[in-house]
């Protein structure tokens, strides 16, 4: 019977190098080289390296891209992986995290704007253009304190009565 330390890990941890990485190269065909936990480089034909760790959220497989090799190290890609796959592991969603973070919402008052923006064609003639904007910050003005809360409100963030009454 062979001993423990002579048996192949099934599973192999950390199984990639700095050097390694740097002298793969290009096969005409894509490649992943695994490092082991789901992290992958991945070599495209034209020779282009990236790290992709392939991890499973809420039931589903994921490929998560981590950045290119000349700006990402692979300290720097275990560390991003070990991270994602916490947060997978705990029941959240690290894409839903990263869309969340690159994803702009408008406060009210700039959601407004773009919208009257469209609008504009629409109507009859100059004057009701003007009115649309006007009516719409005269009601916001009624209350002082209001006037700047209403427009500084991110969109995403109105619920319910936040938009009729924003004084509350």
């Amino acid at each position: 019977m062979r001993e423990e330390t002579d048996l192949p890990k099934r599973h192999p941890q950390k199984v990639l190098t700095a050097r390694r990485v740097q002298a793969i190269t290009a096969t005409g065909r894509q490649q992943r080289v695994a490092d082991g936990g789901g992290l992958y480089l991945v070599i495209a034909p034209n020779g282009s390296r990236s790290w992709v760790l392939r991890t499973v959220i809420k039931g589903k497989r994921s490929d998560l891209g981590l950045g290119g090799v000349t700006v990402v190290t692979l300290a720097e890609a275990r560390e991003q992986a070990a991270h994602l796959r916490k947060i997978a592991r705990a029941g959240g969603d690290p894409l839903a995290a990263r869309r969340q973070e690159r994803r702009t919402v408008p406060t009210f008052q700039e959601a407004a704007t773009q919208f009257h923006a469209t609008l504009a064609p629409s109507f009859k003639n100059e004057k009701h253009r003007k009115r649309w904007l006007f009516s719409l910050a005269s009601v916001a003005s009624q209350k002082k304190s209001c006037t700047s809360a209403v427009g500084r409100v991110r969109c995403a963030a109105c619920q319910g009565n936040a938009i009729t009454n924003p004084c509350r």
